[in-house]
């Protein structure tokens, strides 16, 4: 479950969705809907620490100083298609076949890629299908 997510949060995908779609309802305030905290404290606290913390790393990321990075990210992808060759979509788990799914189109595989479309077949041979729904 670990390996695609890992795939999946550097790359970060993002689908668009139309406002009427979303969840804007859920905030408090339509002003601090985009902001991480909506409170954040002026004196030093552990949060503020690692919050910096996660602004130098994120700066460092979109720097590119991240030389092992790519090397990993095959391996990780390697060990992917290696452990479900031998499973039906990785022991027939949904979220980690869901996962699988997303980190395989991060990497560039397209629709029709024979690996996209097995694993598109083992996430819909979890589904019951009701013939008199039909």
């Amino acid at each position: 479950m670990i390996t695609p997510l890992c795939i999946v949060t550097t790359h970060k995908p993002i689908r668009h969705l139309p406002a009427h779609l979303g969840i804007g309802e859920l905030y408090c305030s339509q002003k601090d809907r985009h902001r991480l905290l909506a409170n954040e404290s002026a004196h030093r606290t552990w949060s503020n620490v690692f919050f910096s913390l996660d602004r130098l790393l994120k700066l460092i990321d979109v720097a590119g100083m991240t030389p092992l990075r790519k090397r990993a990210l095959q391996r990780i992808e390697d060990w992917i298609i290696e452990h479900t060759d031998r499973s039906d979509g990785l022991g027939a788990i949904f979220p980690p076949m869901v996962y699988i799914l997303i980190a395989l189109r991060c990497r560039g595989y397209k629709a029709d890629h024979p690996k996209i479309i097995e694993a598109e077949k083992h996430l819909d041979d979890l589904m019951i299908h009701d013939p008199s729904r039909t």
